[in-house]
């Protein structure tokens, strides 16, 4: 007796599924793979580099040793008449100044450093009270009548620094509170005034 088989048609459909699978992946990789045509150029991506211009440091310009309005009250001895004494009379002795004293009223006044440089000197002298000496290639500058220092030698000071408060001493006892301020160039003692507002380069 002849028996009617169904047809297996679910062979054939997997079949055409694999079958196209395999074709999909073929040319996937035939796409992946495919050579680039001969004028193709891939584009070059340039790193941006930031450009810094870097200005030559402008020279300093002295400045005073202090922000108040401080007064001279004795003046450097140049060997001119000056309306403002410029002896000083110690141990019955006149003694011409050999810088600038500063007062301001009597009151205490922060001392700071005209110029940036190297501290080559540092003593508490018995007479002229805590001095400290800053040098700056030719120029040296020193501060004296100070109540206190907390630099020692070869310290490294920038222009404007606290170099200390202004005091008395006993050399010129009769100014009281002030600040004597002492300018060599070049080893010759020069006027305080002649070196304010004026760069190291251009003095004489």
């Amino acid at each position: 007796m002849y028996t009617y088989k169904k047809p297996n048609n679910y062979r054939k459909i997997w079949f055409s599924f694999a079958f196209m699978l395999v074709g999909v992946g073929f040319l996937g990789i035939m796409l992946l793979y495919q050579p680039m045509e001969k004028d193709e150029v891939l584009p070059v991506i340039k790193e941006e580099k930031e450009v810094v211009i870097t200005l030559p440091d402008e020279p300093e310009i002295i400045i005073l040793p202090f922000d108040v309005e401080a007064n001279i009250v004795l003046e450097y001895y140049d060997g001119s008449a000056h309306e403002i004494a410029d002896f000083t009379k110690f141990e019955d002795v006149y003694r011409p100044n050999q810088g600038i004293d500063y007062a301001f009223n009597g009151e205490v006044f922060e001392v700071k450093s005209m110029s940036s440089g190297e501290v080559s000197q540092v003593k508490n002298d018995e007479i002229f009270g805590h001095t400290i000496s800053v040098t700056n290639g030719d120029l040296t500058i020193t501060y004296q009548s100070l109540d206190a220092i907390n630099l020692k030698e070869g310290d490294k000071v920038e222009q404007g620094s606290v170099l200390g408060n202004t005091s008395t001493n006993t050399y010129n006892a009769e100014l009281g509170n002030h600040l004597h301020v002492v300018v060599k160039y070049k080893d010759k003692l020069v006027d305080p005034k002649t070196v304010i507002d004026k760069k190291i380069s251009e003095l004489e």
